[in-house]
């Protein structure tokens, strides 16, 4: 019994969660484009439930290689910022300007995130009012 609840978290933490963030990226397009075009490639005899197993797969891949983590991007790129923060070169300066805007990116990407992720725990576990 143990074991099946188990085999299932794993199943479940395996599944596929389109993150919303991911089309900001310019990349996203071109990617689901070759994505497609590679599984209609495939023939399997699931058809269509094959080729979208092929894109989930393909979007995990690009995501982890695109965005890795968001929260330890920020985290870095905070340090970045604040190591700046005592030069005052122009070519400092510059960089902050360059890791300002990233950051200012990233946090959009964050709160996109999370507003989705709120969404769906709402979905899951309603409204306690009721």
């Amino acid at each position: 019994m143990e074991v099946r609840r188990r085999r299932r978290r794993e199943d479940n933490s395996k599944n596929f969660r389109y993150e919303a963030m991911w089309s900001r990226d310019e990349t996203y397009e071109q990617m689901v484009q070759e994505a497609w075009d590679e599984s209609a490639l495939i023939r399997t005899h699931n058809g269509l439930l094959g080729k979208i197993a092929h894109m989930s797969v393909r979007m995990k891949e690009w995501s982890i290689a695109k965005f890795g983590s968001v929260k330890k991007e920020l985290k870095e790129n905070r340090d970045r910022i604040q190591q700046l923060l005592h030069f005052s070169s122009q070519e400092a300066v510059e960089e902050r300007r360059l890791l300002h805007a990233r950051l200012n990116e990233l946090l959009h990407r964050e709160e996109i995130m999370w507003r989705q992720r709120s969404r769906q725990l709402w979905l899951t576990e309603g409204d306690r009012n009721t």
